[in-house]
């Protein structure tokens, strides 16, 4: 399954099941639970060797700045997963595998996909919820 969480001025929406994520779905345990462990993703990181973790990194004005993650110095198109990824902490300097986290999140994003209250069959294949 391909699954996508996007975010959306401060909403959410699941696109593989067409639908807004609104705060009266976390009332779902198991979709709460999903959404949870994808976002719990980030302390299970190793820490950065670099101190990079997180979307942003220090402005020169003292505020903060998106970071980005340089997919064409990597040799492959940006993740469809970037924004994801880069609040995790991915970043090729980070000691993290950006393969592996990439994957991760995608699996973790399948199961909250599956566990959205009223996700169509196909989108819970393999997932309880």
């Amino acid at each position: 399954m391909n699954s996508t969480l996007t975010g959306r001025s401060g909403s959410f929406a699941c696109a593989s099941v067409s639908a807004g994520v609104a705060p009266g779905h976390l009332a779902h345990p198991p979709f709460a639970a999903a959404l949870r462990a994808l976002l719990a993703l980030k302390e299970e990181l190793a820490p950065g060797s670099e101190g990079l973790f997180g979307a942003f990194r220090p402005a020169p004005d003292g505020g903060e700045a998106p970071r980005r993650i340089d997919y064409p110095a990597l040799g492959r198109p940006r993740s469809a997963h970037d924004e994801i990824l880069l609040c995790a902490g991915a970043d090729p300097r980070s000691g993290n595998d950006l393969d592996a986290l990439e994957a991760e999140v995608v699996s973790r994003l399948d199961a909250a996909v599956a566990a959205f209250p009223g996700a169509p069959p196909a989108a819970r294949r393999g997932h309880p919820g």
